[in-house]
């Protein structure tokens, strides 16, 4: 398998690496630069124009960093990254698109907005605020009484919840 990216340090290409490396999977990582990305042949497979991209040993690919991970889980049964049972699956899937729907969506624009990468205005800084702090009370209830989003140990639900709070901290 190959994982293209941007760039070393993408930290979407990261966060599917980490999963991979807990299921054992082997992945060969490709940093393009930008003659490469724009290379007509690269463009047609890369649909969204994003990184980062999987290409598996039969050409297939799969774009966006969660369902990378959750690919690089499920074939991994044993490891218990995608749950144990259907229903903690399925738990799995709540989570992630949790933090794709609460987390991201306010981490990258507050922390762009404080690192002084972006200009936001007051009142929108403040809503981005609001519903961080909103989305981490969530978060905070749920963990009360446990280690882990989903049943008793790491899955791939915590790992990106847990990637997408890097850049808040």
């Amino acid at each position: 398998m190959k994982l293209y990216s941007n760039n070393i340090g993408n930290f979407f290409a990261q966060t599917a690496l980490v999963v991979a490396d807990l299921a054992n999977q082997q992945v060969n990582v490709e940093v393009l630069n930008k003659e490469q990305q724009n290379d007509k042949d690269f463009k047609a497979k890369n649909v969204n124009g994003k990184f980062p991209l999987l290409e598996l040993e039969s050409g297939e690919l799969i774009f966006e960093s969660s369902a990378i991970a959750n690919h690089f889980a499920r074939a991994a049964p044993a490891s218990g990254l995608l749950g144990q049972s259907a229903f903690q699956t399925a738990q799995v899937h709540q989570w992630t698109e949790f933090t794709h729907d609460k987390l991201w969506p306010n981490v990258f624009p507050v922390a762009m907005a404080c690192l002084g990468h972006t200009t936001v205005a007051a009142d929108v800084h403040a809503t981005n605020v609001s519903n961080l702090k909103a989305a981490l009370k969530t978060l905070n209830s749920h963990l009360a009484d446990s280690h882990f989003l989903v049943g008793d140990n790491l899955t791939v639900a915590d790992i990106l919840a847990a990637g997408s709070l890097i850049m808040a901290f």
